[in-house]
């Protein structure tokens, strides 16, 4: 497994450190994108947040509750890479400040180690943060209330918030939630049931956290499910966000969901 692991890793250390170089495919700082300014006006970047909330509960190893034994992501290259390819395109841009939210058991975390900010720019801390969601294990339930209750509070925290500030969300999971069932912490997996109203109330929370904008987008990479993918498609409706089910697409992109604004003339 060890080696298996290294076999991995090793691509990503090479298109990280292309990251760091700042080798990306676009356009050199303080040019302009697509915009062009009348002459008493300048382009400005537009401050960012891009917050990636991702599964590792069990079934990415060992399958859902509906079909146990068929993992939906068991080496992790899914999510992984949709995350690492964003980054690879955006992670230079000074103007973006980034964090990952991991969701397992009845728990969620932030695997940004930059204790001083909800979101950081430093790119160090979101290579850290890759290596650290490759390195931890897929195990247990499918926390969206967990999720969702520290997307809402990393943004209080965030001390860069304001009205100039947006948040862009990427929710990425392959199943259902395990703790929005009526029965509480001994009903896990409850289809036709779930507290569908609560999860809208939760998403609209993150929204009003804020004093900028959100929108709170979803992915959705588990086994054709129409409850599941219904579901995330509406918590992107409510979040003002965009949804893709990968039964539907070939393959994934996240500037799908999370498109990155660039410059405005001011």
């Amino acid at each position: 497994m060890k080696k298996l692991f290294s076999l991995i890793l090793l691509p990503i250390l090479v298109l990280l450190s292309a990251c760091a170089k700042s080798n990306f495919t676009e356009s050199p700082a303080g040019t302009n994108t697509g915009v062009s300014c009348e002459t008493n006006l300048v382009d400005k970047p537009l401050p960012t947040n891009i917050l990636f909330m991702v599964d590792q509960s069990g079934s990415n190893l060992n399958g859902p509750f509906e079909k146990p034994g068929m993992g939906t992501d068991p080496k992790k290259l899914l999510r992984f890479g949709i995350m690492n390819s964003f980054i690879a395109q955006h992670g230079s841009k000074k103007h973006l400040n980034w964090n990952i939210i991991s969701f397992a058991g009845d728990k969620a975390k932030s695997l940004v180690s930059d204790i001083s900010n909800s979101f950081t720019n430093t790119l160090s801390f979101i290579i850290r943060a890759l290596d650290l969601f490759m390195s931890s294990k897929d195990v247990g339930n499918t926390p969206y209330k967990a999720a969702l209750l520290e997307a809402k509070r990393l943004i209080e925290k965030d001390k860069k918030d304001s009205e100039e500030m947006t948040t862009l969300i990427a929710f990425i999971t392959d199943g259902y939630p395990t703790d929005y069932c009526p029965g509480g912490t001994g009903e896990l997996f409850c289809p036709g049931k779930v507290l569908e109203n609560q999860i809208d109330t939760d998403v609209r929370a993150i929204l009003d956290a804020s004093a900028g904008k959100v929108q709170f987008s979803t992915v959705y990479y588990g086994p054709r499910d129409l409850e599941a993918s219904q579901r995330l498609a509406r918590m992107a409706q409510v979040g003002g966000g965009q949804f893709i089910d990968l039964n539907d697409s070939s393959d994934i992109d996240l500037n799908d969901v999370i498109q990155v604004p660039e410059k405005v003339c001011q």
